[in-house]
């Protein structure tokens, strides 16, 4: 089953070729390449060198916070609604950033791939047909193959070296998916926008800070106008776009790191709009 996953929905990263799965090994079969990957663990690894992720060891923190009640109705409860609603049957879904769990509920006639740079993550992630430890970048998914692409929550993860650097990435993974979507599939983005004030000083200082903190700091938060803006160009022409916004009062108070949920805020100092954007290609 494993080598039938790969040889259908995996690709060369390198050339886009078929793959072939022997034993641990994944070898693209185009002549002339000579790309090698691994399996191991049941995940599929497309990407070298990348060493430890900052989500390694915090799986499982991740998992108990996904179940927690006030961070979940404020996250999570109408959006995965939303989301697994909007799954087709049959459908081939690529779930980029998908952590240690699905927080939607998945169709059971569904393959759904998990693409993911924290390799705890993966093997921790029982909700996945295909474990894929890659760049959502570069991703070695077939062209025009999948109906439903999802990020949940983890395109502020998308980070690199400078916050242009970091435009320089999202803008390339906005490429790979409109790539790897078929015509009329859909690009769900759940995310946060900063409130202007945070914007502005997170655009001041992230550079210094990044270069200050290396990889404790892991997350961009992109407002939404330049988010939208920012990969308009990298979707086909004639894309449709949908936000909505989610809210909860302000007097309510919830954990708004996954991999912290003992740390409480009250909704009238958590400076973001909780929102979901849905592109039709």
């Amino acid at each position: 089953m494993s080598s039938e996953l790969v040889a259908r929905h995996l690709v060369c990263p390198k050339c886009y070729g078929t793959l072939t799965l022997q034993g641990e090994e994944i070898a693209c079969a185009a002549p002339g390449c000579g790309w090698r990957g691994e399996w191991k663990s049941d995940v599929a690894i497309v990407v070298r060198g990348a060493g430890p992720s900052f989500f390694d060891d915090k799986v499982a923190v991740m998992q108990a916070g996904h179940s927690e009640e006030s961070q979940s109705s404020v996250f999570q409860t109408a959006q995965m609604r939303i989301f697994a609603e909007a799954i087709r049957p049959g459908s081939i879904v690529l779930d980029v950033g998908c952590g240690p769990k699905a927080p939607y509920e998945r169709r059971v006639d569904c393959t759904v791939i998990g693409v993911d740079m924290s390799l705890d993550s993966l093997r921790a992630n029982a909700d996945v047909d295909l474990r894929v430890y890659g760049s959502a970048a570069e991703l070695p998914i077939r062209a025009r193959s999948v109906d439903t692409v999802v990020c949940v929550y983890s395109v502020h993860h998308f980070v690199a070296t400078t916050v242009a650097a970091s435009e320089t990435l999202v803008q390339a993974a906005f490429r790979e998916f409109a790539r790897v979507l078929k015509p009329g599939g859909e690009l769900f983005v759940f995310d946060v926008s900063p409130w202007p004030p945070f914007a502005l000083m997170q655009g001041k200082a992230w550079n210094l800070a990044k270069r200050m903190l290396r990889g404790k700091l892991d997350m961009f938060f992109w407002r939404d106008q330049a988010l939208t803006e920012m990969v308009g160009a990298c979707l086909p022409t004639g894309t449709a776009l949908e936000i909505q916004s989610f809210d909860t009062p302000w007097w309510s108070t919830f954990a708004p790191v996954f991999a912290l949920p003992k740390l409480r805020v009250p909704r009238m100092l958590y400076p973001f709009d909780i929102n979901m954007y849905r592109w039709k290609l």
